[in-house]
């Protein structure tokens, strides 16, 4: 395997032996002259595939120990859930972990309308979400609400649902209708931190105006 860009101290971008592009994280990885070989392959601590720019950027912009949470979770979520999931969510969680820590920060308290739904049709993939928000209490001491455990389960669902159709058209899994105010689903339906909007997967079909009626599609 070989380094040909370095992210920051303990992330690269690497090509493997089949000559694939992916993000290597290690201790001191992204550590060197480039390009080089990694003869000590131990050294690596996780490897992500299907690379973005964007994931490039979350690296960049949040800390490392919001990342590692989010890799803990979804290893938390692979042990328990027999689909497979993408292995950009770890990027992608992070990055919404973060933007909820500042939300939490800012006293913004925000209600998932559809938390109710989410626990009872999506067991599994609540309880690594309830894992999440246990794991940044007891690492961050942040104490999150119910509602992002149910957002965490939802980027999981979405991972799984990218995984499964990787080489598929869209397909609809999953649609709701609420009456919510718009400053209720932001999280949702407005861009994200980098401004490239929200990485679930969900679509605002309407005119995203206080107290009007959204819906929205999981793709």
């Amino acid at each position: 395997m070989k380094v040909i860009k370095n992210i920051n101290n303990n992330y690269a971008i690497a090509i493997d032996g089949s000559g694939k592009q992916l993000i290597v994280s290690g201790r001191g990885i992204g550590f060197g002259e480039v390009p080089r070989e990694i003869t000590n392959l131990s050294a690596i601590n996780q490897t992500f595939y299907d690379i973005d720019e964007e994931y490039i950027q979350i690296i960049n912009s949040i800390p490392e120990e919001i990342i590692d949470i989010s890799a803990q979770i979804i290893s938390y979520a692979r042990n328990r859930i027999d689909n497979p999931i993408s292995s950009s969510i770890v990027f992608t969680l992070a990055d919404h972990i973060n933007f909820s820590i500042n939300r939490y920060r800012k006293n913004m308290n925000i209600k998932l309308p559809i938390l109710y739904d989410v626990e009872h049709l999506f067991e599994k993939e609540m309880e690594a979400g309830l894992f999440g928000i246990n794991l940044i209490k007891r690492r961050l001491k942040v104490l999150l609400p119910k509602d992002e455990a149910a957002y965490i389960a939802l980027h999981i669902l979405n991972a799984e649902e990218k995984k499964k159709n990787v080489d598929a058209e869209n397909e609809l899994i999953v649609e709701f209708t609420s009456t919510v105010p718009c400053s209720v689903c932001f999280d949702f339906m407005f861009p994200n931190e980098l401004g490239k909007g929200c990485d679930t997967g969900v679509d605002c079909m309407g005119d995203c105006d206080d107290d009007e009626r959204l819906k929205g599609t999981f793709k």
